[in-house]
Protein backbone atom coordinates (compact mmCIF):
# COMPACT_ATOMS: atom_id res chain seq x y z
CA UNK A 1 0.00 0.00 0.00
CA UNK A 2 1.67 3.35 -1.15
CA UNK A 3 0.17 6.91 0.05
CA UNK A 4 1.61 10.55 0.67
CA UNK A 5 2.58 10.69 3.92
CA UNK A 6 1.07 13.21 4.97
CA UNK A 7 -0.74 14.77 8.33
CA UNK A 8 -4.13 14.10 7.50
CA UNK A 9 -2.86 10.92 5.96
CA UNK A 10 -1.29 9.78 9.13
CA UNK A 11 -3.59 11.21 11.80
CA UNK A 12 -6.66 8.92 9.84
CA UNK A 13 -4.82 5.64 10.74
CA UNK A 14 -5.75 3.80 13.40
CA UNK A 15 -2.85 2.03 14.86
CA UNK A 16 -4.91 -1.14 15.95
CA UNK A 17 -5.79 -1.86 12.74
CA UNK A 18 -4.01 -0.81 9.80
CA UNK A 19 -1.51 -2.06 8.06
CA UNK A 20 2.28 -2.60 9.80
CA UNK A 21 4.19 -0.51 6.74
CA UNK A 22 2.66 2.62 4.99
CA UNK A 23 5.08 3.53 2.05
CA UNK A 24 5.52 7.01 0.52
CA UNK A 25 3.91 7.19 -2.87
CA UNK A 26 6.54 9.78 -4.13
CA UNK A 27 9.98 9.17 -2.16
CA UNK A 28 11.38 5.95 -3.27
CA UNK A 29 12.06 3.79 0.18
CA UNK A 30 10.24 6.03 2.78
CA UNK A 31 8.03 4.41 4.45
CA UNK A 32 6.50 4.74 8.29
CA UNK A 33 6.34 1.92 10.35
CA UNK A 34 2.97 1.67 12.57
CA UNK A 35 2.56 -0.33 15.80
CA UNK A 36 -0.14 -0.17 18.85
CA UNK A 37 2.47 2.33 21.06
CA UNK A 38 4.35 4.60 18.21
CA UNK A 39 4.43 5.64 14.48
CA UNK A 40 8.38 5.87 13.11
CA UNK A 41 9.86 7.19 9.91
CA UNK A 42 12.13 4.96 7.91
CA UNK A 43 13.59 4.94 4.86
CA UNK A 44 15.42 2.08 3.59
CA UNK A 45 18.78 1.61 2.77
CA UNK A 46 20.10 0.31 -0.27
CA UNK A 47 24.13 0.72 -1.14
CA UNK A 48 25.59 -1.36 -3.98
CA UNK A 49 22.65 -3.35 -4.77
CA UNK A 50 22.03 -4.30 -1.27
CA UNK A 51 19.78 -3.48 1.41
CA UNK A 52 21.16 -2.44 4.41
CA UNK A 53 19.08 -2.22 7.57
CA UNK A 54 16.40 0.46 7.46
CA UNK A 55 17.76 4.11 8.61
CA UNK A 56 15.37 5.82 11.35
CA UNK A 57 14.60 8.87 10.85
CA UNK A 58 12.54 9.94 13.60
CA UNK A 59 9.15 9.16 15.66
CA UNK A 60 6.04 11.04 14.82
CA UNK A 61 5.05 13.44 17.62
CA UNK A 62 8.62 14.08 18.24
CA UNK A 63 9.14 15.22 14.00
CA UNK A 64 6.44 16.14 11.98
CA UNK A 65 5.38 14.59 8.78
CA UNK A 66 6.75 17.00 6.77
CA UNK A 67 10.01 17.56 8.70
CA UNK A 68 10.41 13.64 7.85
CA UNK A 69 9.56 14.34 4.09
CA UNK A 70 12.54 16.87 3.80
CA UNK A 71 14.95 14.30 5.86
CA UNK A 72 13.88 11.58 3.69
CA UNK A 73 14.56 13.51 0.65
CA UNK A 74 18.20 14.63 1.51
CA UNK A 75 18.81 11.18 2.95
CA UNK A 76 17.72 9.51 -0.53
CA UNK A 77 19.76 11.82 -2.36
CA UNK A 78 23.30 11.06 -0.61
CA UNK A 79 22.57 7.36 -1.07
CA UNK A 80 22.09 8.08 -4.62
CA UNK A 81 25.75 9.76 -4.17
CA UNK A 82 26.59 6.31 -2.80
CA UNK A 83 27.35 7.93 0.63
CA UNK A 84 26.38 5.41 3.14
CA UNK A 85 24.36 7.51 6.00
CA UNK A 86 23.98 4.58 8.13
CA UNK A 87 27.79 4.79 8.58
CA UNK A 88 27.41 8.49 8.42
CA UNK A 89 25.12 8.27 11.02
CA UNK A 90 27.42 6.11 13.64
CA UNK A 91 30.68 7.79 13.02
CA UNK A 92 28.41 11.36 13.94
CA UNK A 93 27.30 9.52 17.60
CA UNK A 94 31.11 8.72 17.96
CA UNK A 95 32.29 11.94 17.51
CA UNK A 96 29.31 13.75 19.38
CA UNK A 97 30.30 11.06 22.49
CA UNK A 98 33.76 12.17 22.03
CA UNK A 99 33.37 15.27 22.20
CA UNK A 100 31.03 14.52 25.51
CA UNK A 101 34.10 13.84 27.10
CA UNK A 102 36.84 16.09 25.76
CA UNK A 103 35.39 18.76 27.86
CA UNK A 104 36.32 19.02 31.22
CA UNK A 105 32.53 19.20 32.43
CA UNK A 106 32.04 16.14 29.86
CA UNK A 107 35.15 14.59 31.60
CA UNK A 108 34.11 14.56 34.60
CA UNK A 109 31.06 13.43 34.38
CA UNK A 110 31.71 10.53 31.93
CA UNK A 111 34.96 9.28 33.02
CA UNK A 112 37.18 10.73 35.69
CA UNK A 113 34.65 11.23 38.32
CA UNK A 114 34.04 7.24 38.78
CA UNK A 115 37.63 7.06 38.78
CA UNK A 116 38.20 9.53 41.52
CA UNK A 117 35.42 7.97 43.75
CA UNK A 118 36.27 3.76 43.47
CA UNK A 119 39.89 4.36 43.59
CA UNK A 120 41.05 7.41 45.82
CA UNK A 121 39.68 7.34 49.89
CA UNK A 122 39.62 11.51 48.76
CA UNK A 123 38.18 11.19 45.68
CA UNK A 124 34.93 12.57 46.70
CA UNK A 125 36.59 15.57 48.07
CA UNK A 126 38.81 16.09 44.91
CA UNK A 127 35.96 16.21 42.66
CA UNK A 128 33.64 18.86 44.74
CA UNK A 129 36.95 20.73 44.60
CA UNK A 130 37.69 20.52 41.07
CA UNK A 131 33.73 21.24 40.22
CA UNK A 132 34.01 24.38 42.52
CA UNK A 133 37.24 25.83 41.84
CA UNK A 134 36.70 25.53 37.81
CA UNK A 135 33.49 25.53 37.38
CA UNK A 136 33.88 28.19 34.85
CA UNK A 137 35.77 26.02 32.44
CA UNK A 138 33.10 23.44 32.33
CA UNK A 139 32.40 23.67 28.61
CA UNK A 140 36.12 23.84 27.62
CA UNK A 141 37.78 21.25 25.79
CA UNK A 142 40.38 19.65 27.52
CA UNK A 143 43.13 20.96 25.19
CA UNK A 144 41.96 24.20 26.12
CA UNK A 145 42.97 24.07 29.34
CA UNK A 146 46.56 25.48 28.63
CA UNK A 147 49.43 27.08 30.66
CA UNK A 148 48.28 30.21 29.36
CA UNK A 149 45.04 29.95 30.70
CA UNK A 150 45.97 28.29 34.03
CA UNK A 151 48.89 31.28 34.65
CA UNK A 152 46.38 34.00 34.05
CA UNK A 153 43.71 32.37 36.84
CA UNK A 154 46.54 31.97 38.90
CA UNK A 155 47.87 35.69 38.79
CA UNK A 156 44.12 36.63 39.79
CA UNK A 157 44.40 34.05 42.43
CA UNK A 158 47.15 35.19 44.12
CA UNK A 159 45.66 38.72 43.88
CA UNK A 160 42.60 37.57 45.78
CA UNK A 161 45.00 36.73 48.59
CA UNK A 162 45.14 32.49 48.25
CA UNK A 163 47.96 30.92 49.39
CA UNK A 164 50.56 29.40 46.94
CA UNK A 165 49.73 26.34 48.44
CA UNK A 166 46.40 26.42 47.96
CA UNK A 167 46.55 27.39 44.42
CA UNK A 168 49.12 24.31 43.85
CA UNK A 169 46.50 21.89 45.37
CA UNK A 170 43.95 23.14 42.96
CA UNK A 171 46.08 23.18 40.29
CA UNK A 172 47.43 19.67 41.30
CA UNK A 173 43.90 17.95 41.02
CA UNK A 174 43.39 19.79 37.53
CA UNK A 175 47.06 18.20 35.95
CA UNK A 176 45.91 14.79 37.80
CA UNK A 177 42.44 14.39 35.90
CA UNK A 178 44.69 15.72 32.52
CA UNK A 179 47.25 13.29 32.87
CA UNK A 180 44.58 10.32 33.21
CA UNK A 181 42.94 11.79 30.04
CA UNK A 182 46.18 11.52 28.25
CA UNK A 183 47.84 8.31 29.88
CA UNK A 184 44.53 6.38 30.85
CA UNK A 185 41.88 7.21 28.86
CA UNK A 186 43.73 8.57 25.56
CA UNK A 187 40.92 11.33 25.26
CA UNK A 188 43.34 14.05 24.43
CA UNK A 189 47.03 13.20 22.68
CA UNK A 190 49.26 15.61 25.05
CA UNK A 191 49.16 16.73 28.38
CA UNK A 192 48.37 20.58 28.20
CA UNK A 193 49.75 21.59 31.30
CA UNK A 194 52.99 19.39 30.96
CA UNK A 195 55.28 22.22 31.12
CA UNK A 196 53.58 24.02 34.05
CA UNK A 197 55.74 24.97 36.93
CA UNK A 198 53.95 25.57 40.01
CA UNK A 199 54.35 28.02 42.79
CA UNK A 200 57.44 27.65 44.98
CA UNK A 201 56.27 26.82 48.40
CA UNK A 202 57.33 27.73 51.68
CA UNK A 203 57.73 24.54 53.40
CA UNK A 204 58.67 25.45 56.70
CA UNK A 205 55.52 27.90 57.35
CA UNK A 206 53.96 28.39 60.87
CA UNK A 207 52.00 26.07 61.81
CA UNK A 208 48.95 26.99 64.17
CA UNK A 209 49.03 25.75 67.68
CA UNK A 210 46.91 26.67 71.19
CA UNK A 211 48.79 29.00 73.27
CA UNK A 212 48.83 27.79 76.75
CA UNK A 213 45.97 30.42 77.19
CA UNK A 214 43.98 29.40 74.36
CA UNK A 215 44.73 25.35 75.69
CA UNK A 216 42.93 26.51 78.73
CA UNK A 217 39.67 28.63 77.58
CA UNK A 218 39.31 25.65 74.89
CA UNK A 219 38.93 23.05 77.86
CA UNK A 220 37.26 24.93 80.19
CA UNK A 221 34.60 25.81 76.98
CA UNK A 222 33.88 22.28 76.59
CA UNK A 223 33.32 21.71 80.50
CA UNK A 224 30.76 25.15 80.50
CA UNK A 225 29.46 23.64 77.06
CA UNK A 226 28.24 20.34 79.04
CA UNK A 227 27.51 22.18 82.35
CA UNK A 228 24.53 24.47 80.49
CA UNK A 229 23.16 21.25 78.84
CA UNK A 230 23.19 19.24 82.07
CA UNK A 231 21.51 22.44 83.61
CA UNK A 232 19.04 22.62 80.60
CA UNK A 233 18.41 18.83 80.42
CA UNK A 234 17.33 18.46 84.68
CA UNK A 235 15.32 21.27 83.72
CA UNK A 236 13.66 19.86 80.64
CA UNK A 237 13.08 16.84 82.98
CA UNK A 238 11.41 18.46 86.26
CA UNK A 239 9.32 19.94 83.36
CA UNK A 240 8.41 16.30 82.12
CA UNK A 241 8.16 14.83 85.39
CA UNK A 242 5.12 17.52 86.49
CA UNK A 243 2.98 16.14 83.03
CA UNK A 244 4.48 12.56 83.56
CA UNK A 245 6.17 12.49 80.82
CA UNK A 246 9.09 10.19 79.44
CA UNK A 247 12.15 11.54 80.67
CA UNK A 248 15.02 12.42 78.86
CA UNK A 249 18.56 10.64 79.59
CA UNK A 250 20.22 11.90 82.15
CA UNK A 251 23.59 13.70 82.18
CA UNK A 252 25.84 12.90 84.45
CA UNK A 253 28.11 15.07 86.35
CA UNK A 254 31.34 14.21 84.98
CA UNK A 255 29.27 13.17 81.88
CA UNK A 256 29.30 14.58 78.03
CA UNK A 257 26.24 16.51 76.23
CA UNK A 258 27.24 14.90 73.11
CA UNK A 259 30.02 14.13 70.98
CA UNK A 260 32.16 16.88 70.86
CA UNK A 261 34.18 16.74 73.79
CA UNK A 262 35.50 13.40 74.02
CA UNK A 263 36.00 13.87 70.05
CA UNK A 264 38.37 17.04 70.70
CA UNK A 265 40.20 15.67 73.74
CA UNK A 266 41.21 12.56 71.38
CA UNK A 267 42.20 14.85 69.04
CA UNK A 268 44.28 16.66 71.01
CA UNK A 269 46.14 13.93 72.54
CA UNK A 270 46.12 11.98 69.70
CA UNK A 271 46.94 14.10 66.44
CA UNK A 272 44.39 11.72 64.65
CA UNK A 273 42.67 13.45 61.86
CA UNK A 274 39.05 14.17 61.14
CA UNK A 275 38.47 11.24 59.03
CA UNK A 276 40.00 8.74 61.11
CA UNK A 277 38.29 10.28 63.91
CA UNK A 278 34.48 9.64 62.58
CA UNK A 279 36.09 6.19 61.45
CA UNK A 280 36.87 4.93 64.95
CA UNK A 281 34.82 2.18 66.09
CA UNK A 282 34.67 0.34 69.49
CA UNK A 283 36.73 -2.48 68.18
CA UNK A 284 39.91 -0.34 66.78
CA UNK A 285 40.22 0.81 70.71
CA UNK A 286 42.21 -1.55 73.26
CA UNK A 287 41.27 -0.66 76.99
CA UNK A 288 43.70 -2.82 78.39
CA UNK A 289 46.71 -2.10 76.27
CA UNK A 290 45.60 1.74 76.30
CA UNK A 291 46.56 1.78 72.65
CA UNK A 292 43.65 2.45 69.50
CA UNK A 293 44.59 1.35 65.89
CA UNK A 294 44.13 3.28 62.88
CA UNK A 295 43.67 0.89 59.94
CA UNK A 296 45.06 1.04 56.72
CA UNK A 297 41.52 0.97 54.97
CA UNK A 298 40.46 4.40 56.74
CA UNK A 299 43.72 6.37 56.83
CA UNK A 300 45.10 9.18 54.46
CA UNK A 301 48.25 7.14 54.10
CA UNK A 302 47.24 3.43 53.53
CA UNK A 303 48.81 2.20 56.67
CA UNK A 304 47.66 0.85 59.81
CA UNK A 305 49.28 2.27 63.10
CA UNK A 306 48.65 2.06 66.40
CA UNK A 307 48.45 5.27 68.85
CA UNK A 308 49.22 4.88 72.60
CA UNK A 309 46.30 6.15 74.78
CA UNK A 310 47.57 8.95 77.62
CA UNK A 311 45.52 9.24 81.04
CA UNK A 312 42.79 11.82 79.45
CA UNK A 313 42.43 10.44 76.28
CA UNK A 314 41.22 6.99 77.90
CA UNK A 315 39.57 7.99 80.65
CA UNK A 316 37.27 10.61 78.06
CA UNK A 317 36.66 7.23 76.22
CA UNK A 318 35.66 5.51 79.00
CA UNK A 319 33.38 7.89 80.12
CA UNK A 320 32.03 7.98 76.57
CA UNK A 321 31.59 4.23 76.38
CA UNK A 322 29.73 3.99 79.39
CA UNK A 323 27.16 6.93 77.67
CA UNK A 324 27.38 5.81 74.43
CA UNK A 325 24.45 3.45 72.47
CA UNK A 326 26.79 2.84 69.15
CA UNK A 327 27.74 -0.43 69.09
CA UNK A 328 30.29 0.22 65.76
CA UNK A 329 31.02 3.87 65.54
CA UNK A 330 32.90 5.60 68.65
CA UNK A 331 31.38 9.08 67.41
CA UNK A 332 27.95 9.22 66.20
CA UNK A 333 25.69 11.91 65.14
CA UNK A 334 21.67 11.74 64.67
CA UNK A 335 21.96 9.86 61.17
CA UNK A 336 24.56 7.21 62.37
CA UNK A 337 28.26 8.10 61.68
CA UNK A 338 29.49 11.30 62.12
CA UNK A 339 30.06 13.20 59.08
CA UNK A 340 30.33 16.57 60.29
CA UNK A 341 31.43 19.14 63.21
CA UNK A 342 32.20 22.17 61.79
CA UNK A 343 28.77 24.20 63.23
CA UNK A 344 29.72 22.25 66.91
CA UNK A 345 33.16 23.06 67.05
CA UNK A 346 32.64 26.83 65.21
CA UNK A 347 30.61 27.79 68.27
CA UNK A 348 33.08 26.64 70.46
CA UNK A 349 36.09 28.36 69.67
CA UNK A 350 33.68 31.55 69.34
CA UNK A 351 32.40 31.03 72.76
CA UNK A 352 36.77 30.25 73.93
CA UNK A 353 37.64 33.40 72.24
CA UNK A 354 39.96 30.81 70.05
CA UNK A 355 40.75 32.70 66.44
CA UNK A 356 41.81 31.91 63.16
CA UNK A 357 42.01 27.67 63.81
CA UNK A 358 40.82 25.25 62.20
CA UNK A 359 39.91 21.10 63.66
CA UNK A 360 42.57 20.18 61.51
CA UNK A 361 45.25 22.38 63.67
CA UNK A 362 44.43 20.10 66.34
CA UNK A 363 46.52 17.61 64.75
CA UNK A 364 49.37 20.09 64.19
CA UNK A 365 48.98 21.11 68.10
CA UNK A 366 49.34 17.32 69.17
CA UNK A 367 52.96 17.64 67.07
CA UNK A 368 53.82 20.79 68.32
CA UNK A 369 53.42 20.17 71.83
CA UNK A 370 55.57 16.89 71.42
CA UNK A 371 58.16 18.97 69.84
CA UNK A 372 58.29 21.52 72.50
CA UNK A 373 58.82 18.72 75.29
CA UNK A 374 62.02 17.48 73.18
CA UNK A 375 60.04 14.31 71.60
CA UNK A 376 62.05 13.26 68.20
CA UNK A 377 60.90 13.93 65.39
CA UNK A 378 61.22 10.50 64.08
CA UNK A 379 58.87 9.13 66.99
CA UNK A 380 56.01 12.26 66.22
CA UNK A 381 56.18 10.97 62.42
CA UNK A 382 55.40 7.66 63.20
CA UNK A 383 52.49 8.92 65.77
CA UNK A 384 51.55 11.31 63.08
CA UNK A 385 51.09 8.26 60.25
CA UNK A 386 53.33 10.70 58.06
CA UNK A 387 54.87 9.12 54.97
CA UNK A 388 58.17 10.50 55.25
CA UNK A 389 60.24 12.76 57.62
CA UNK A 390 59.50 15.80 55.39
CA UNK A 391 56.20 16.38 56.28
CA UNK A 392 56.76 16.10 60.22
CA UNK A 393 59.99 18.74 59.36
CA UNK A 394 57.39 21.77 60.03
CA UNK A 395 57.15 20.56 63.47
CA UNK A 396 61.35 20.98 63.91
CA UNK A 397 61.85 24.75 64.74
CA UNK A 398 59.75 23.96 67.94
CA UNK A 399 62.32 21.44 69.52
CA UNK A 400 64.30 22.75 72.32
CA UNK A 401 67.99 23.28 71.58
CA UNK A 402 68.55 21.00 68.79
CA UNK A 403 70.09 22.79 66.71
CA UNK A 404 71.99 24.77 69.47
CA UNK A 405 73.29 22.07 70.68
CA UNK A 406 74.35 20.69 67.23
CA UNK A 407 75.94 23.76 66.85
CA UNK A 408 77.58 23.64 70.06
CA UNK A 409 79.58 20.95 69.21
CA UNK A 410 81.52 22.51 67.26
CA UNK A 411 83.16 24.49 70.54
CA UNK A 412 84.16 21.63 71.63
CA UNK A 413 87.07 20.72 69.07
CA UNK A 414 88.53 24.13 69.80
Amino acid sequence: MKAKLTTAYIKALDPLTCDKKHYDSEIKGFYLQVNKLSMTFFLRVVIDGKEGAPFKIGRYGQITAIQARELAKNKAGEMAKGINIQEQRQAARRKADNEKKTTLKGYIDNVYGDHLITELKTGEKILKAINSTFKQWHDKQLTDINVFLVSNWRRSEIKRGITHSTINRNIHNLRALLNHAFKISGVVDHHPLAKLVQLKEDKNKIVRYLTPAENIRLRQEMKNRDNRARIERDSANDWRTERGYDLLPIIEINGYSDYLTPLVILALNTGMRRGELFNLCWDDIDFKAKSLTIHGAGSKSGRTRHIPLNGEALGSLIQWRNQSSSTSHVFTGKNGKLTDIKRAFTTLLKNAAIEKFRFHDLRHNFASQLAMQGVDLNTIRELMGHSDLQMTMRYAHLAPNIKADAVSLLSRSI
